[in-house]
């Protein structure tokens, strides 16, 4: 119940900074670069906006299967986890 009050579709991550609560990696990593180190996000450059998010995509595969078997063996919440685990 603690985590469906974060975040009602009951996945992870979940940050909360103050009042803000984010719940996708990728706006996870947005919103930490943004404030500790803003030129990761580049200069709006083609190449680097192409560059920034593909590490936000490869961050939200690896965040599905490691979220996945996290909320599987830590909150018991069903799931495959030989195939979560690959």
């Amino acid at each position: 119940p603690e985590l469906l009050v974060l975040n009602p579709a009951g996945s992870i991550p979940i940050m909360e900074d103050g009042d803000l609560i984010l719940t996708e990696s990728s706006a996870i990593l947005v919103y930490l670069a943004a404030k500790a180190a803003p030129e990761w996000l580049g200069s709006g450059k083609a190449e680097e906006a192409a560059r920034v998010q593909q590490w936000l995509s490869f961050s939200g595969r690896l965040t599905a299967s490691l979220g996945g078997a996290r909320l599987h063996e830590m909150l018991l919440r069903p799931g495959d986890i030989g195939a979560l685990q690959a």
